[in-house]
Protein backbone atom coordinates (compact mmCIF):
# COMPACT_ATOMS: atom_id res chain seq x y z
CA UNK A 1 0.00 0.00 0.00
CA UNK A 2 1.42 3.39 -1.37
CA UNK A 3 0.41 6.54 -0.14
CA UNK A 4 1.30 9.88 -1.60
CA UNK A 5 0.84 13.55 -0.23
CA UNK A 6 2.42 17.11 -0.49
CA UNK A 7 4.33 17.87 2.45
CA UNK A 8 3.61 21.60 3.80
CA UNK A 9 6.78 22.65 1.64
CA UNK A 10 4.65 21.22 -1.21
CA UNK A 11 1.55 23.13 -0.04
CA UNK A 12 3.50 26.66 -0.53
CA UNK A 13 4.44 25.68 -3.82
CA UNK A 14 1.18 24.60 -4.68
CA UNK A 15 -0.42 27.86 -3.66
CA UNK A 16 2.54 30.19 -5.47
CA UNK A 17 1.75 28.31 -8.25
CA UNK A 18 -1.80 29.19 -7.62
CA UNK A 19 -0.64 33.08 -7.90
CA UNK A 20 1.54 32.46 -11.08
CA UNK A 21 -1.92 31.18 -12.52
CA UNK A 22 -3.90 34.25 -11.43
CA UNK A 23 -0.77 36.54 -12.59
CA UNK A 24 -0.70 35.10 -16.06
CA UNK A 25 -4.59 35.51 -16.77
CA UNK A 26 -4.73 38.65 -15.16
CA UNK A 27 -1.66 40.55 -16.62
CA UNK A 28 -0.36 41.03 -20.76
CA UNK A 29 3.14 39.48 -19.44
CA UNK A 30 1.44 35.94 -20.81
CA UNK A 31 4.71 34.62 -22.26
CA UNK A 32 6.70 35.39 -18.95
CA UNK A 33 3.81 33.27 -16.65
CA UNK A 34 3.18 31.18 -19.14
CA UNK A 35 7.17 30.12 -19.12
CA UNK A 36 6.86 30.00 -15.03
CA UNK A 37 3.44 27.95 -14.86
CA UNK A 38 5.12 25.76 -17.18
CA UNK A 39 8.81 25.19 -15.59
CA UNK A 40 7.01 24.39 -12.25
CA UNK A 41 4.50 22.18 -13.53
CA UNK A 42 7.32 20.46 -15.04
CA UNK A 43 9.58 20.09 -11.63
CA UNK A 44 5.96 18.91 -9.84
CA UNK A 45 5.53 16.66 -11.82
CA UNK A 46 9.29 15.35 -11.99
CA UNK A 47 9.12 15.52 -8.02
CA UNK A 48 6.18 13.15 -7.59
CA UNK A 49 7.76 10.49 -10.32
CA UNK A 50 11.46 10.80 -8.61
CA UNK A 51 9.71 10.74 -4.64
CA UNK A 52 7.67 7.41 -6.44
CA UNK A 53 10.64 6.26 -7.95
CA UNK A 54 12.56 6.61 -4.74
CA UNK A 55 10.43 4.50 -2.92
CA UNK A 56 10.01 1.58 -5.49
CA UNK A 57 10.34 -2.00 -4.51
CA UNK A 58 11.44 -0.84 -0.67
CA UNK A 59 10.61 -3.51 1.59
CA UNK A 60 11.06 -3.72 5.18
CA UNK A 61 9.84 -4.38 9.09
CA UNK A 62 9.86 -3.47 12.48
CA UNK A 63 10.64 -5.69 15.09
CA UNK A 64 9.08 -7.43 18.12
CA UNK A 65 9.33 -4.46 21.00
CA UNK A 66 9.97 -6.57 24.41
CA UNK A 67 8.40 -5.17 27.17
CA UNK A 68 9.28 -1.61 27.95
CA UNK A 69 9.43 0.34 31.16
CA UNK A 70 7.07 3.19 31.26
CA UNK A 71 8.32 7.13 31.60
CA UNK A 72 11.87 5.89 29.48
CA UNK A 73 12.34 6.08 25.97
CA UNK A 74 11.40 3.12 24.08
CA UNK A 75 13.72 1.38 22.17
CA UNK A 76 12.29 -0.04 18.60
CA UNK A 77 14.22 -2.18 15.68
CA UNK A 78 13.61 -2.07 12.37
CA UNK A 79 14.77 -4.03 8.80
CA UNK A 80 14.74 -2.01 5.42
CA UNK A 81 15.55 -3.82 2.03
CA UNK A 82 16.03 -0.94 -0.65
CA UNK A 83 15.50 -3.61 -3.55
CA UNK A 84 17.28 -3.19 -6.50
CA UNK A 85 18.99 0.32 -6.51
CA UNK A 86 19.80 2.64 -3.41
CA UNK A 87 17.19 4.59 -2.02
CA UNK A 88 17.81 8.23 -0.28
CA UNK A 89 16.80 9.77 2.40
CA UNK A 90 14.35 7.30 3.68
CA UNK A 91 12.68 7.37 7.52
CA UNK A 92 10.21 4.82 9.09
CA UNK A 93 7.04 5.80 11.29
CA UNK A 94 4.49 3.99 13.46
CA UNK A 95 1.45 5.27 14.13
CA UNK A 96 0.70 4.45 17.81
CA UNK A 97 -3.30 4.18 19.17
CA UNK A 98 -3.31 6.36 22.38
CA UNK A 99 -7.20 5.80 23.06
CA UNK A 100 -7.94 9.44 22.35
CA UNK A 101 -6.12 9.49 18.72
CA UNK A 102 -3.52 8.38 16.56
CA UNK A 103 -0.17 9.17 17.98
CA UNK A 104 2.82 9.20 14.91
CA UNK A 105 6.49 8.54 16.18
CA UNK A 106 9.65 8.75 13.73
CA UNK A 107 12.06 5.42 14.59
CA UNK A 108 14.86 6.37 12.45
CA UNK A 109 16.15 7.70 9.11
CA UNK A 110 19.13 6.74 6.99
CA UNK A 111 20.15 8.87 4.46
CA UNK A 112 21.35 6.23 1.71
CA UNK A 113 20.14 2.78 2.25
CA UNK A 114 22.14 0.46 -0.62
CA UNK A 115 21.47 -2.81 1.10
CA UNK A 116 19.36 -4.76 3.68
CA UNK A 117 20.01 -2.82 6.32
CA UNK A 118 19.40 -3.60 10.66
CA UNK A 119 18.62 -0.09 12.42
CA UNK A 120 17.61 1.34 15.78
CA UNK A 121 15.13 3.93 16.85
CA UNK A 122 13.94 5.37 19.66
CA UNK A 123 10.45 6.42 20.63
CA UNK A 124 9.05 9.23 22.96
CA UNK A 125 8.45 7.34 26.65
CA UNK A 126 4.61 5.72 26.86
CA UNK A 127 3.03 5.64 30.31
CA UNK A 128 1.64 2.02 31.54
CA UNK A 129 -0.70 -0.03 29.52
CA UNK A 130 -0.64 -1.95 26.19
CA UNK A 131 -0.29 0.36 23.41
CA UNK A 132 -1.96 -0.89 19.73
CA UNK A 133 0.31 -0.10 16.55
CA UNK A 134 -2.06 1.38 14.14
CA UNK A 135 0.49 1.12 10.98
CA UNK A 136 3.92 1.02 10.27
CA UNK A 137 5.23 3.68 6.95
CA UNK A 138 9.13 3.57 5.69
CA UNK A 139 8.53 7.53 3.80
CA UNK A 140 10.49 9.82 2.33
CA UNK A 141 10.42 13.20 0.57
CA UNK A 142 13.68 13.23 -1.96
CA UNK A 143 14.29 14.64 -4.01
CA UNK A 144 12.63 18.47 -3.52
CA UNK A 145 11.19 17.73 -0.57
CA UNK A 146 7.16 18.78 -1.79
CA UNK A 147 5.88 15.38 -2.21
CA UNK A 148 5.80 12.76 0.83
CA UNK A 149 5.76 9.31 -0.88
CA UNK A 150 5.02 6.08 2.05
CA UNK A 151 4.66 2.40 1.67
CA UNK A 152 3.29 0.23 4.32
CA UNK A 153 5.46 -2.55 6.09
CA UNK A 154 4.67 -5.18 8.80
CA UNK A 155 4.74 -4.10 12.36
CA UNK A 156 4.07 -5.69 15.63
CA UNK A 157 0.27 -5.65 16.71
CA UNK A 158 1.20 -3.69 20.33
CA UNK A 159 4.01 -2.32 22.73
CA UNK A 160 3.36 -3.22 25.94
CA UNK A 161 4.50 -0.88 28.57
CA UNK A 162 5.16 -2.25 31.83
CA UNK A 163 5.37 0.00 35.66
CA UNK A 164 8.69 1.42 35.68
CA UNK A 165 10.74 -0.32 38.37
CA UNK A 166 11.64 0.57 41.65
CA UNK A 167 15.46 0.36 42.37
CA UNK A 168 16.43 -2.37 44.86
CA UNK A 169 19.70 -1.58 46.79
CA UNK A 170 20.69 -1.06 50.11
CA UNK A 171 21.08 2.54 51.27
CA UNK A 172 18.30 3.82 49.48
CA UNK A 173 16.50 6.79 50.20
CA UNK A 174 13.31 7.21 52.32
CA UNK A 175 11.40 6.69 48.68
CA UNK A 176 12.69 3.09 48.32
CA UNK A 177 11.51 2.22 51.46
CA UNK A 178 11.48 -1.65 50.20
CA UNK A 179 15.61 -1.45 49.19
CA UNK A 180 16.10 -3.86 52.49
CA UNK A 181 13.29 -6.37 51.82
CA UNK A 182 13.60 -6.34 48.80
CA UNK A 183 17.64 -8.14 49.06
CA UNK A 184 15.85 -10.42 51.47
CA UNK A 185 12.91 -11.42 49.65
CA UNK A 186 14.66 -12.22 46.19
CA UNK A 187 16.54 -14.61 48.19
CA UNK A 188 13.81 -16.32 50.12
CA UNK A 189 13.22 -19.89 51.55
CA UNK A 190 11.21 -22.59 50.92
CA UNK A 191 7.73 -21.37 49.80
CA UNK A 192 5.25 -22.52 52.18
CA UNK A 193 1.78 -24.02 52.12
CA UNK A 194 -1.18 -24.41 54.93
CA UNK A 195 -1.20 -27.49 56.52
CA UNK A 196 -3.80 -27.33 59.61
CA UNK A 197 -5.49 -25.29 62.06
CA UNK A 198 -4.46 -25.16 65.93
CA UNK A 199 -5.18 -22.96 68.75
CA UNK A 200 -4.31 -19.23 69.38
CA UNK A 201 -1.64 -18.73 71.20
CA UNK A 202 0.05 -15.13 72.82
CA UNK A 203 2.03 -13.66 70.61
CA UNK A 204 0.28 -15.43 67.39
CA UNK A 205 0.21 -12.42 64.88
CA UNK A 206 -3.74 -11.57 64.20
CA UNK A 207 -3.50 -11.91 60.19
CA UNK A 208 -2.84 -15.43 60.90
CA UNK A 209 -6.26 -16.65 62.81
CA UNK A 210 -8.25 -18.62 60.59
CA UNK A 211 -11.17 -16.37 61.11
CA UNK A 212 -14.03 -18.31 59.33
CA UNK A 213 -12.93 -21.28 61.33
CA UNK A 214 -12.63 -19.45 64.49
CA UNK A 215 -16.48 -18.33 63.80
CA UNK A 216 -17.52 -21.99 64.05
CA UNK A 217 -15.52 -23.26 67.00
CA UNK A 218 -16.33 -20.20 69.28
CA UNK A 219 -12.48 -19.82 70.05
CA UNK A 220 -9.63 -18.16 68.18
CA UNK A 221 -7.73 -20.47 65.79
CA UNK A 222 -4.65 -20.25 63.71
CA UNK A 223 -3.89 -21.91 60.32
CA UNK A 224 -0.36 -23.42 60.29
CA UNK A 225 1.98 -23.44 56.95
CA UNK A 226 4.63 -26.45 56.23
CA UNK A 227 7.19 -25.27 53.60
CA UNK A 228 8.24 -27.13 50.64
CA UNK A 229 11.64 -27.72 48.84
CA UNK A 230 10.71 -25.61 45.68
CA UNK A 231 11.85 -21.97 45.96
CA UNK A 232 10.00 -19.14 45.75
CA UNK A 233 9.30 -15.37 46.55
CA UNK A 234 6.11 -14.90 47.08
CA UNK A 235 4.16 -11.70 46.83
CA UNK A 236 0.27 -10.61 47.65
CA UNK A 237 -1.05 -7.39 45.81
CA UNK A 238 -4.42 -6.86 47.02
CA UNK A 239 -5.50 -4.30 44.12
CA UNK A 240 -8.47 -2.88 46.48
CA UNK A 241 -6.71 0.59 46.79
CA UNK A 242 -6.35 4.25 45.65
CA UNK A 243 -4.20 4.74 42.61
CA UNK A 244 -1.13 6.29 43.94
CA UNK A 245 -0.08 3.43 46.22
CA UNK A 246 -1.07 0.85 43.53
CA UNK A 247 0.73 1.91 41.21
CA UNK A 248 3.59 2.00 43.42
CA UNK A 249 2.72 -1.43 44.70
CA UNK A 250 3.28 -2.01 40.48
CA UNK A 251 6.48 -0.96 40.04
CA UNK A 252 7.54 -3.03 43.42
CA UNK A 253 5.98 -6.60 41.59
CA UNK A 254 8.23 -5.18 38.18
CA UNK A 255 11.52 -5.03 39.96
CA UNK A 256 10.95 -8.16 42.08
CA UNK A 257 10.15 -9.87 39.04
CA UNK A 258 12.96 -8.29 36.93
CA UNK A 259 15.42 -9.47 39.78
CA UNK A 260 14.12 -13.04 40.04
CA UNK A 261 14.67 -13.36 36.64
CA UNK A 262 18.10 -12.26 36.56
CA UNK A 263 18.99 -14.32 39.17
CA UNK A 264 16.94 -17.38 37.88
CA UNK A 265 14.56 -17.38 40.83
CA UNK A 266 10.60 -18.13 41.02
CA UNK A 267 8.43 -15.28 41.92
CA UNK A 268 4.80 -16.63 42.67
CA UNK A 269 2.31 -14.01 42.85
CA UNK A 270 -1.20 -14.30 44.26
CA UNK A 271 -3.85 -11.60 43.35
CA UNK A 272 -7.71 -11.31 42.54
CA UNK A 273 -7.80 -12.83 38.93
CA UNK A 274 -3.94 -14.54 39.61
CA UNK A 275 -2.50 -16.80 41.40
CA UNK A 276 0.63 -18.13 39.46
CA UNK A 277 4.47 -18.66 39.41
CA UNK A 278 6.51 -16.57 37.24
CA UNK A 279 10.40 -17.09 36.25
CA UNK A 280 12.38 -20.34 36.94
CA UNK A 281 9.96 -23.27 36.87
CA UNK A 282 7.02 -21.21 35.99
CA UNK A 283 5.32 -19.26 32.94
CA UNK A 284 7.64 -16.29 31.74
CA UNK A 285 8.81 -12.98 33.61
CA UNK A 286 7.35 -11.84 30.09
CA UNK A 287 3.84 -12.71 31.02
CA UNK A 288 4.32 -10.91 34.67
CA UNK A 289 5.48 -7.76 33.20
CA UNK A 290 2.61 -7.90 30.65
CA UNK A 291 0.02 -8.18 33.28
CA UNK A 292 1.07 -5.43 35.04
CA UNK A 293 0.74 -3.32 31.98
CA UNK A 294 -2.85 -4.10 32.22
CA UNK A 295 -3.90 -4.46 35.88
CA UNK A 296 -6.38 -1.75 37.24
CA UNK A 297 -6.95 -1.62 40.89
CA UNK A 298 -10.32 -2.45 42.09
CA UNK A 299 -13.44 -0.80 44.54
CA UNK A 300 -13.48 -1.93 48.03
CA UNK A 301 -15.98 -4.01 47.54
CA UNK A 302 -14.68 -6.52 45.55
CA UNK A 303 -13.07 -9.78 46.86
CA UNK A 304 -9.95 -9.92 48.38
CA UNK A 305 -6.91 -11.95 46.75
CA UNK A 306 -6.21 -15.71 47.28
CA UNK A 307 -5.11 -17.49 50.78
CA UNK A 308 -1.13 -17.05 50.43
CA UNK A 309 1.67 -17.82 52.90
CA UNK A 310 1.73 -15.56 56.07
CA UNK A 311 5.93 -14.94 55.27
CA UNK A 312 4.49 -13.58 51.59
CA UNK A 313 5.30 -9.66 51.01
CA UNK A 314 2.05 -7.87 50.89
CA UNK A 315 1.75 -5.17 48.36
CA UNK A 316 0.68 -2.22 48.66
CA UNK A 317 2.55 -1.21 52.01
CA UNK A 318 0.68 0.13 54.60
CA UNK A 319 1.67 2.59 56.82
CA UNK A 320 2.68 0.55 60.00
CA UNK A 321 4.98 -1.31 57.27
CA UNK A 322 6.90 1.38 56.48
CA UNK A 323 8.91 2.01 60.04
CA UNK A 324 9.61 -1.56 59.62
CA UNK A 325 11.30 -1.18 56.45
CA UNK A 326 13.10 2.00 57.15
CA UNK A 327 15.04 0.80 59.51
CA UNK A 328 16.00 -2.32 57.66
CA UNK A 329 17.86 0.40 55.30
Amino acid sequence: MTRIRPTRLGVEALIFFTLLLVGWLATPYSNLFFLLLAFFACLMGLGVLWALGNLRGVGGRVEDFAPQPARQPILAGFVLDPGRRPKEQVEVVLELDDGEGTQRARVGAVAVLEHRTALEGVLPPLPRGIHRIRSAWVRSSFPFGGVLVQRRIPAPERIVVHPAPLELRRGAPRSLVLAELGERLVTAGARVQPSGLREFRQGDEARRVHWRASARRGSLVVLEWDGEAEEALEVVLDRRADRKPFERALSVLAALGLRAQELGETLHLCSQGVDLAFGEGGRPIRELLHWLAEAEPLAPEDPPPPPCSPAALRLPFTRDLEPEARRAT
